[in-house]
């Protein structure tokens, strides 16, 4: 999975479910030895329910295939995800 297609996933799920308050979602990945490090930064303009993000991190394990996430606010407004991968993450070949 590659940083666009995470991003497309991430930023379909907030439409589906009605989130109109992101100002900007950000999507890193970087291989480091063996292992791949992925970070999510999620500006919110305005407070979500929980069941919408718990039902998001649901759907991001899912896709992505990781379960076992860290969370943090370094900004007022903005989350940030992270999880690391044992083994480099793989583009899906373009269909």
């Amino acid at each position: 999975m590659d940083q666009r297609s995470i991003k497309s996933a991430i930023k379909n799920y907030w439409r589906v479910n009605g989130v109109r308050d992101v100002r900007y979602i950000k999507v890193r990945l970087s291989n480091e030895g063996d292992n791949t490090s992925i970070s999510i930064g999620i500006y919110l303009e305005k407070p979500i329910s929980f069941n919408i993000f718990k039902g998001f991190m649901e759907q991001l394990s899912n896709i992505i295939g990781i379960n076992e996430w860290s969370i943090y606010a370094p900004h007022g407004r903005e989350i940030k995800l992270i999880a690391e991968q044992k083994g480099k993450v793989k583009s899906k070949p373009q269909s």
